[in-house]
């Protein structure tokens, strides 16, 4: 299953080299809810082995999007199971900020003025 989200970078940890053949790095995305702000959230996500080098050059506040995969663990202490969402990011890419096809705003010149009678419409 491969999913993707949109959002802005809040926070890209250290790489930590857990054993000699294992590192990891998280990646914290800020997601707005429009509507109420209260109830955005900050997702975290996995970078693992190779995938470390996704964070590199991330700022916070720069909006991109994460295609992930979820995955889960089953974890069980004294006969009751837990369970634990995990979301492994392996591509990252930076977003581009709208703009309007085929218009340049250098391009913009000032209307000519025009002679105007007193008539209020």
């Amino acid at each position: 299953m491969n999913f993707e989200i949109e959002g802005k970078v809040h926070l890209v940890s250290p790489t930590q080299q857990v054993t000699d053949n294992f590192r990891k790095r998280e990646l914290v995305l800020f997601v707005e809810n429009e509507r109420n702000a209260d109830y955005s959230d900050y997702i975290p996500f996995e970078l693992k082995q190779d995938r470390v080098d996704l964070g590199n050059g991330l700022k916070e506040g720069e909006s991109i999007k994460v295609s992930f995969n979820p995955r889960g663990r089953k974890w069980t202490k004294d006969g009751v199971d837990k369970f634990f969402p995990s979301y492994e990011a392996w591509r990252i890419e930076k977003m581009q900020a709208a703009s309007t096809p085929g218009f340049n705003a250098s391009d913009m010149q000032p209307a000519p003025e025009e002679e105007t009678d007193d008539l209020p419409f």
